[in-house]
């Protein structure tokens, strides 16, 4: 019997598959739980309707995405903070005070996990961060310490 999941079940298929699986399987288990509905013409067009909405709703959030990545690769982003002898800082910037800037100059929320600094930053200058928005959507800016 033809089934469409629901959910994921381990070893078995996963939300949104179409599957052969037993009868008995399906009947007394899948579909008795709403783990899966029977594969009938009139769940494949529901189960295709969801997928191209599903497409497009990925596509305009990519755009989006994109669009704010282009939008922050322009900004020139400065920090300043406290330095102490030889031009080092006051602990370290990190992903956090990065974040909070640049969603202070963009007006969007930007999750810190999504920055990466190559090196720790306790010295003034210049240096390069990528943000990774997606895995196809990163934007790098550079980033200047000052101190004040």
């Amino acid at each position: 019997m033809k089934v469409i999941f629901i959910q994921d079940v381990d070893n078995v298929g996963k939300a949104g598959q179409v599957k052969d699986v037993a009868d008995g399987y399906a009947k007394n288990y899948l579909i008795r739980r709403q783990l899966a509905v029977a594969a009938t013409p009139a769940e494949l067009k529901k189960l295709e309707a969801r997928s191209q909405a599903e497409s497009k709703r990925q596509q305009r959030s990519d755009s989006e995405l994109q669009e704010l990545a282009d939008q922050i690769a322009k900004l020139d982003l400065t920090l300043k903070v406290k330095v102490g002898t030889d031009d080092k800082v006051y602990g370290s910037i990190t992903t956090a005070h990065i974040a909070k800037e640049l969603t202070k100059l963009t007006g969007h929320d930007i999750d810190k996990r999504k920055i990466e600094i190559a090196q720790t930053i306790k010295k003034l200058g210049d240096y390069e961060i990528s943000i990774q928005f997606s895995k196809d959507i990163i934007a790098k800016v550079k980033l200047t310490v000052t101190g004040e």
